[in-house]
């Protein structure tokens, strides 16, 4: 909801202010602020989700959307087949 109510005072601030959007939505002017600050990092942490998505469905899609979780967590970490000790334990046993 803050996202939100940020986004609000974002696109309006110049016409109403700041001080009297926040006042209104009843948030806080600092944490507008902090949001604003913070603005760089989560646009950062969003390259990277979504570099990292990318790179899970290019495995999944690699193996035919045969490999689950465990096996595409496993490759990306480098323990991919062939790799000693890939194999999870149960299929180890077999």
């Amino acid at each position: 909801m803050k996202t939100a109510a940020w986004d609000f005072v974002s696109t309006r601030a110049e016409v109403f202010g700041i001080k009297r959007i926040c006042r209104v939505l009843e948030v806080s002017r600092s944490g507008y602020y902090r949001w604003i600050a913070d603005a760089e990092a989560r646009a950062g942490r969003q390259f990277e989700e979504d570099a990292l998505i990318e790179e899970i469905r290019e495995v999944h899609a690699e193996h035919r959307g045969n490999h689950g979780a465990l096996r595409v967590h496993a490759e990306l970490r480098g323990f991919g087949p062939g790799a000693a000790g890939a194999a999870p334990a149960r299929d180890r046993a077999r």
